[in-house]
């Protein structure tokens, strides 16, 4: 028999790695870019500052000392500095040129007309050489008589420092980015390791046994709660799983009486030699008996499905509850005659109007009845009352039976249970939980109390 090939996915474990990949790259690539921008503002920040200084300089040079003096002064300051490297300019207040370090370097920057400025103030601006392209950063200022001073400094130095941080960033965040990942991918594949024991337990119990557990490592996190959970389902299933089969071998067994008794009867009839009529006839009532029993339990079992599944709709009109317990008292007084009990009621005299479906509730005191009669031991005595509430509708059904164990009590109403005393009893445990969904179905409840030794009250409360 060939396997259906399992359908691949994207590890979970690779997916949460990506994902904390991408986040931890978005994030560090955010951080760097930040911290990048401040620096380099910072760095200019210094240069301006530097530029500012040389300015003031050149400012207190030009107030005691004469054109010729600046100019011999800024071709030297140039000629040391670098004349590809610094530049100066002095204008008087008309926009004459005063004094001006070598420009061969400097097109594009020596020929910018200046802006314009208040005295005391001072001006920078970034610009693009002509001659290589490099940038630079220009400062300009006015003193008090109106002269412009003007002095540049390429970036090199910041570009060089900027390139370098740039490489040391990107190797880091490389190195952090696959050494996170390498521990991400670790944390994740610890955690996921669990999962997996939830998953290859799940795969052992839907191939081979119920029995299986998760461990659970008592951690206190989601997957030990994960793995708790599904213990509980496990054992749940495993429970509904043995009380199937239980029901099941009581139900394969009381149809097979039932076959076996209807087979025989019509044997005894074929055999006999010669035929008898009466006996026929009574071999044909068994036989009729037999089939009866097996459609009862067939009919309850889809009456039953049927109602959880809702595909069973209400018909529903104003019922006279106290009249229809007496009916079904009637009903079943012969078989409590039969198996020397007594059925008791206090019902009231006038109308209990509920509305309801009539064959519905009619079968929900036929069980009710049927299960208080079939536990209470000869002599006993099963009483039906009812009260009306303001909203409401009770009765009571009370047997002075043996009452219901305590551990039974929880799974009372659940398909197919049958208590530890009650499974050598007729019946396979569809009863009580029929009763109890028809009651829910017209928006009511039913409950029980019990105590052993004391006997049983089963509670029917209907809204009005």
């Amino acid at each position: 028999m060939s396997s259906v090939p399992r359908k691949r996915y994207l590890a979970f474990r690779t997916r949460i790695t990506l994902a904390a990949a991408v986040v931890f790259l978005l994030l560090s690539t955010l951080t760097f870019g930040a911290l990048y921008a401040a620096l380099r503002a910072r760095l200019v920040a210094d240069l301006d500052a530097r530029l500012l200084t040389d300015l003031a300089s050149l400012q207190h040079l030009a107030a005691v000392r004469k054109a010729r003096i600046i100019q011999s002064t800024l071709d030297m300051e140039a000629r040391f500095r670098g004349p590809a490297d610094v530049f100066y300019r002095v204008l008087d207040t008309n926009g004459a040129l005063l004094a001006m370090s070598d420009t061969n370097a400097w097109a594009g920057v020596a020929d910018q007309p200046p802006p314009r400025s208040d005295p005391g103030h001072a001006s920078f601006a970034t610009l693009t050489r002509l001659t290589d392209g490099a940038a630079v950063r220009v400062a300009y200022s006015r003193d008090e008589s109106g002269r412009l001073f003007q002095h540049a400094q390429t970036l090199h130095a910041i570009e060089a420092i900027s390139r370098s941080v740039r490489r040391l960033a990107i190797a880091g965040l490389l190195i952090n980015l696959c050494a996170g990942i390498g521990v991400i991918n670790a944390l994740a594949g610890r955690a996921m390791s669990r999962v997996a024991r939830v998953r290859r337990t799940a795969e052992t119990v839907s191939q081979t046994s119920l029995f299986q557990r998760v461990p659970v490592t008592h951690r206190g996190d989601e997957i030990d709660a994960l793995a708790e959970s599904f213990n509980a389902m496990l054992t749940r299933v495993e429970a509904t799983v043995v009380d199937l089969q239980h029901v099941g071998d009581e139900i394969a067994h009381d149809l097979r009486n039932a076959v076996s008794r209807t087979r025989l009867a019509a044997e005894t009839a074929l055999r006999t030699d010669p035929p008898d009529e009466a006996a026929d006839r009574a071999a044909l009532a068994d036989v009729i008996e037999g089939c009866d029993h097996m459609r009862g339990v067939i009919d309850d079992i889809l009456q039953l499905a049927r109602m959880e599944s809702g595909a069973l709709p209400l018909q529903k009109s104003a019922l006279d509850l106290a009249l229809l317990w007496r009916t079904a008292a009637d009903l079943y007084a012969d078989a409590a005659r039969e198996a020397g009990l007594r059925i008791t009621m206090a019902l009231p005299a006038a109308s209990l109007s509920v509305p309801g479906d009539r064959a519905a509730l009619q079968r929900l005191a036929g069980n009710l009845l049927d299960n208080a009669l079939k536990y209470t031991p000869a002599g006993g005595e099963v009483h039906i009352e009812a009260e009306q509430l303001a909203t409401a509708v009770r009765v009571h059904v009370r047997n002075s039976g043996p009452g219901i164990p305590a551990e039974d009590l929880p799974h009372l109403f659940e398909r197919f249970y049958r208590g530890r005393r009650t499974r050598g009893a007729p019946g396979v445990g569809l009863g009580l939980p029929m009763a109890r969904r028809i009651a829910l179905l017209h928006g009511g409840e039913l409950t029980v109390q019990s105590q052993p030794g004391h006997g049983s009250t089963f509670t029917l409360q209907l809204p009005r």
